[in-house]
């Protein structure tokens, strides 16, 4: 069965306005990752389009991404569609980095929380090591705040990388409700007391609300919400978050933060294995991520479906056998080295991308 035509298709539904051969290579390039799990060119050759020589297929593997202008807002809202959960998001920002002999790779990305993995958005190549500034931040959260209205957003989650008067200022004037923790060593107010000294009493997992209500940080007036706990190196540590609204609720949105860390696993070693890729170039690499960030949900709607279908064994310790997304991607690479005897299998995936509610509903 020749998958790419229908996969087109789909895909063509959210990208009206773009090119039909370009939909056609995109629709090989994800069912070439799904079936190999790298994001290797080399590899990929082999598997893009039968009957046509690796080098051929290589090189228009180079020409996708030196020369197709990528709309991602419109890329966007397509990975948005396949969010079975339509409002009530948990948004989470993260980075992650790696290098490339002497060149630093520095994603800044945005993404919606769901269950404990991450449905990425939008993101951008920082073009430099180290932290991200109050600028770009800024700029990403527009992209994402185009796509979704800030009324949809329960909370805005962030680690203490993204702080700053500025930073939290923007958020509050674009009605964003947010759980961001800051540095211990950060003042509060009224007396600019460090943040930690105000929760040295607490038991180790013990939790509190600063009491009187909002008070002074970073410029504007939070709720400030702390709990203690055992860090990595066996000391005890503080987690203490600000937000301008539903303190009781802030050390539980917060946690779902993990969710953007099990998604950059799963775009590396745990699922395509991102960081082998030679690619450098911010523009180049931003549109690979698109491609991945496809596979990925993909993976993860056919990993859900296949849980109510023929549910996970749990370990001793409660957690599941293997991740959803690891169940989805295994699910679908049998399906997509098998079309001849699996079609209707295939089928049924793709209605993962047709209508990701209806299939998930189903059980």
């Amino acid at each position: 069965m020749n998958y790419v035509s229908k996969l087109t298709s789909v895909l063509s539904d959210d990208l009206a306005g773009w090119h039909k051969a370009r939909l056609k290579f995109m629709a090989r390039f994800v069912g070439s990752l799904l079936k190999l799990t790298t994001v290797n060119f080399s590899d990929l050759a082999l598997a893009l389009k039968p009957g046509v020589q690796a080098s051929s297929n290589y090189r228009r593997i180079q020409r996708f991404m030196a020369d197709f202008t990528f709309d991602f807002d419109a890329f966007g809202q397509l990975l948005l569609r396949l969010l079975p959960q339509k409002s009530g998001f948990t948004v989470s920002m993260d980075r992650t980095n790696w290098q490339f002999g002497e060149t630093e790779i520095n994603v800044l990305m945005i993404g919606i929380c769901r269950g404990k993995v991450c449905f990425p958005v939008v993101w951008k190549l920082l073009g430099k090591a180290g932290n991200s500034n109050t600028d770009e931040r800024i700029a990403l959260t527009k992209r994402f705040l185009a796509l979704v209205d800030p009324k949809d957003i329960h909370t805005f989650v962030a680690d203490r990388e993204f702080i700053g008067e500025r930073w939290l200022g923007y958020l509050i004037g674009e009605k964003v409700p947010f759980s961001i923790r800051i540095r211990k060593n950060t003042n509060v107010g009224p007396e600019e007391t460090p943040a930690w000294k105000l929760f040295s009493g607490l038991k180790v997992d013990q939790k509190r609300i600063l009491p009187g209500g909002k008070r002074g940080v970073l410029g504007h007036s939070l709720y400030v919400v702390g709990t203690k706990y055992i860090g990595r190196e066996g000391e005890p540590e503080y987690l203490i978050l600000v937000c301008p609204k539903r303190p009781h609720q802030a050390l539980r949105q917060y946690r779902r933060r993990w969710g953007i860390e099990t998604l950059f696993g799963t775009l590396k070693s745990r699922g395509f294995n991102l960081e082998a890729t030679h690619l450098t170039g911010e523009k180049r690499l931003e549109k690979l991520l698109g491609l991945l960030a496809l596979a990925f949900a993909w993976s993860q709607l056919i990993g859900e479906w296949r849980d109510q279908q023929d549910p996970l064994d749990r370990k001793a310790h409660g957690r599941l056998e293997k991740s959803r997304f690891r169940y989805g991607l295994d699910y679908l690479r049998r399906v997509m080295l098998d079309l001849t005897e699996r079609k209707g299998d295939f089928l049924v995936c793709l209605q993962a991308l047709v209508a990701p509610r209806q299939l998930l509903s189903c059980t």
